[in-house]
């Protein structure tokens, strides 16, 4: 017999009501209660500091879905929903992160870990001594670059997150209430 997936939303208010709703569930797929708790608190800790207005996580596991909603589409906006559209600009970043992080948990790579084995051409970099200086006036890196900078972007070149041109990002009218409309910019 072949079991429906069965999505699990969570919309969080406070600690108390995503105890109730994280515990009252242990589904077949074998997610562990404590480990989504665990997740929940990491990816809040996010939107209470203020580095995002809201998330959506989701985890799947031999049919058994897990959603976990977090905060806000904007600041100041409406609760963010399992179905808010967020943009993204390219599916590699998401894909490969999620490959490196099942070889964390496999320990096959640690997150502090220099890339300098895997990537020689990263290692024994220069920076610039000023962001504002000219591209001649470098000095050795302090430390090596990491996996953890690869996947959080601070691996050393500059980019503007938000200063795309692209104009080919549209949402129908009738979807515009699910948009999320505010990005990180404190890189």
């Amino acid at each position: 017999m072949m079991l429906e997936p069965t999505p699990i939303e969570h919309h969080v208010h406070d600690q108390e009501d995503r105890e109730k709703e994280v515990s009252c569930y242990m589904g077949t797929g074998g997610l562990s209660r404590t480990r989504l708790g665990r997740m929940h608190d990491v990816m809040a800790g996010y939107v209470e500091r203020g580095e995002a207005p809201g998330l959506v996580t989701l985890v799947s596991r031999r049919g058994e879905v897990h959603v976990d909603t977090i905060g806000l589409k904007a600041v100041g906006g409406d609760p963010i929903r399992r179905d808010t559209l967020f943009r993204i600009s390219s599916m590699t970043k998401p894909i490969t992160v999620v490959a490196t992080l099942i070889l964390v948990e496999e320990c096959k790579l640690r997150l502090d870990e220099p890339v300098d084995r895997l990537l020689p051409e990263l290692a024994d970099r220069k920076v610039l001594k000023r962001l504002d200086g000219p591209l001649d006036d470098t000095v050795p890196a302090h430390r090596p670059i990491t996996v953890r900078d690869l996947l959080t972007f601070r691996l050393g070149f500059g980019i503007e997150p938000l200063g795309m041109k692209d104009t080919s990002f549209s949402v129908p009218a009738h979807k515009l209430d699910r948009l999320a409309t505010s990005y990180w910019t404190n890189f």
